[in-house]
């Protein structure tokens, strides 16, 4: 809702982490905590592996060592080994202190104004691969 004080109405980052979150665990399966790799502090890491039976179905990163404007942002980089085939969808702003909203996007869609806006994207990965995780 539009209002004088806020002004434009607008989905807040913290609702389209929501998203993320919903597809992360949608179907069920058992989750898995990964560990923190050597290079990082664990308050700034968290990675999730969703299983469907003995299979993985979703794997859930987090980089959450902040980025701020006018700074280069560092790259987790991660191995995730052989596999079939894998989507990479992100959700992503360009820094912490970015103020507007509509640069929050998950894999590639804004929700500024209260409507979805761009297309959405997804990376695939095929064979042995690796993931990059930008500072958020």
């Amino acid at each position: 809702m539009h209002s004088s004080n806020r002004g434009e109405a607008r989905v807040l980052p913290v609702f389209v982490s929501q998203l993320l979150v919903v597809e992360a665990l949608s179907g069920g399966g058992k989750i898995a905590a990964l560990g923190t790799p050597q290079r990082l502090e664990q308050r700034e890491f968290s990675a999730y592996v969703v299983y469907i039976g003995t299979t993985m179905k979703r794997m859930v990163v987090l980089n959450m060592k902040p980025a701020y404007a006018g700074q280069t942002a560092g790259v987790v980089e991660l191995d995730i080994g052989k596999h079939n085939d894998v989507s990479v969808k992100r959700m992503t702003a360009p820094s912490v202190d970015k103020k507007d909203s509509a640069k929050a996007t998950y894999t590639g869609l804004s929700y500024s104004n209260a409507k979805v806006e761009w297309y959405e994207s997804f990376e695939q990965i095929v064979g042995n691969g690796s993931v990059k995780v930008r500072d958020s």
